[in-house]
């Protein structure tokens, strides 16, 4: 059985290649279906017929939060993830939703979410 600290690292790992290294941050379709079976493999989510929930280890290990981190959240909604999580005031979440509309959305979103990553992690480096 895997550890708690392999599935840590595993997810980490994963998250911050996609927020940092890969140049495409949010995930298509095969992307998605790819992460969500490794997660499944990993025992943070239940994969049921119409739809998917956190198990107790996820929910643990702020699997929503991580989910963010590897660009599975529709952009419109990592605003109140972000929020939720207290990475994020109200008045920087009504700020993001404002720039929706425009075509600097996305790396903006990028930019802020990468902040969030270093919030979280208490990172001072630069990835």
């Amino acid at each position: 059985m895997i550890s708690r600290t392999e599935i840590l690292t595993t997810v980490d790992a994963i998250a911050s290649k996609r927020l940092f290294v890969d140049r495409t941050w949010l995930v298509d379709r095969e992307t998605s279906i790819a992460l969500n079976t490794t997660l499944k493999k990993l025992g943070l989510i239940e994969l049921l017929p119409d739809g998917g929930r956190y198990t107790n280890l996820g929910k643990e290990l702020d699997i929503d939060l991580q989910e963010l981190f590897m660009g599975l959240w529709e952009p419109c909604e990592a605003p109140w993830v972000l929020e939720d999580h207290k990475l994020l005031d109200e008045s920087e979440c009504d700020a993001l939703f404002d720039l929706m509309e425009t075509d600097e959305y996305e790396a903006k979103l990028r930019a802020r979410v990468q902040q969030a990553y270093r919030d979280y992690h208490k990172v001072t480096r630069v990835h």
